[in-house]
């Protein structure tokens, strides 16, 4: 209760200097802020509470008629109760993120702009009793800089819009040490540190007033800092690496298609294949199996999203996704964790309904649900969990300025 208050404080604070501050200016100030109390059940673990919370506010700032400058702030916070029955034990999950983004946007002309940003990202979590915010094994930050070009023009009288952009950033772990290492005092230490360079195209077309579309292409290339590939180990030498360092190459491609046959309702329709190579293998030292490539995969997903307005001031949201993830040489488990003859897949479903409805000036309420369902080829579980059911349902409050 005392940290649900301190972010109703905070959150009336910045309404209360914005209204004071920025009504007459040429500054444009954007402000979001949502908390969320709700209860997760899921068929591998109790039903347990939690809320999350999360405050973003902009700042768009003209300079002139070619050059603005801009700055967005993004803190999310969510807390979840955690027991273990056999032993006893009850703790708190708690993840705490934050995004920096400052920016400047320069017109260059009536159809072309460019946008240049610096981005800071950190996520704190707890996800054990024995953790804390500043210990969580999992804990990372980034430092980025991206560039965006937009260009505006027509087709065939349609207004369509270009979006290129590149994005360099550093991702760093400083909790988390290779188990190898961790044991040996030898062998990559940082395994999850990585440099990224992030390239875009994007393109979206009014086809006219009911319909819109939209496609992007994403090329994602990641080189990892500390972490080398895996080998067979030699006789002579128990060592399980190479010199290489690891790599890892992403390509995406969306699809996507917006319908409004009618002013309350809109939908759209998404498509999006996506591969996965790198060069990092796993040897398993216990059943003496080496994969090579383990961590490649072809991901295929599709979803449907309806918003629907039936009166004035009630909006809903329904969706539904579907994806299908299968490792190019990684092997399914059976029952007592012995490798089998299939390559590992899943398969998720899941179903998002989300309702709003304002209560007083930008003020709303909301209630939302979502129902994941996910199937797999592999039996052992007692690591990770493959094949599952859950959900989750929420209902708070969202603040727009």
């Amino acid at each position: 209760m005392k940290k649900i208050l301190i972010w109703c404080y905070v959150t009336i604070s910045i309404i209360l200097f914005v209204e004071m501050t920025y009504s007459e200016s040429k500054s444009v100030f954007l402000f979001h802020s949502e908390i969320m109390e709700g209860y997760y059940d899921s068929s591998k673990q109790e039903g347990k509470f939690g809320y999350n919370a999360s405050l973003s506010p902009s700042v768009f700032y003209k300079l002139n008629d070619k050059n603005t400058l801009f700055s967005n702030y993004v803190v999310s916070y969510e807390e979840t109760d955690q027991v273990i029955e056999e032993e006893g034990v009850r703790w708190t999950d708690r993840i705490l993120a934050q995004t920096v983004i400052l920016g400047h946007i320069y017109k260059l002309s009536e159809r072309l702009e460019n946008k240049v940003s610096v981005i800071g990202y950190l996520e704190l979590s707890q996800g054990t009793k024995d953790e804390n915010l500043s210990t969580g094994l999992y804990n990372y930050w980034d430092i980025g800089l991206k560039d965006e070009i937009r260009y505006r023009t027509g087709f065939k009288n349609k207004p369509l819009v270009f979006r290129i952009g590149y994005k360099f950033y550093y991702r760093r772990f400083p909790n988390y040490e290779g188990l190898y290492y961790l044991i040996y005092k030898k062998g990559p230490r940082w395994e999850k540190d990585y440099f990224a360079n992030r390239i875009s195209a994007n393109a979206e077309i009014l086809l006219n007033e009911k319909t819109y579309s939209s496609v992007q292409l994403t090329y994602l290339w990641k080189i990892y800092t500390d972490d080398l590939v895996m080998v067979i180990p030699s006789v002579e030498e128990d060592y399980p690496y190479s010199t290489k360092k690891r790599q890892e190459h992403v390509l995406n491609f969306e699809l996507s298609y917006n319908y409004s046959p009618w002013r309350w309702l809109s939908s759209n329709v998404m498509l999006s294949p996506e591969w996965r190579r790198g060069n990092q293998n796993y040897y398993d030292t216990d059943q003496l199996v080496f994969i090579p490539y383990v961590y490649d995969y072809d991901l295929y997903s599709g979803s449907i999203n309806f918003l629907i307005k039936p009166w004035e001031k009630l909006l809903w949201q329904i969706g539904y996704k579907c994806s299908y993830k299968r490792y190019t040489n990684t092997l399914a488990y059976d029952k007592d964790g012995d490798y089998t003859d299939d390559k590992l897949y899943k398969l998720d479903h899941s179903i998002n309904l989300n309702v709003s409805y304002p209560v007083y000036r930008n003020i709303s309420v909301v209630a939302s649900c979502f129902w994941d369902f996910s199937l797999s080829n592999t039996e052992y579980e007692r690591i990770y969990g493959y094949n599952y059911q859950s959900a989750s349902y929420g209902l708070g409050i969202n603040y727009k300025f």
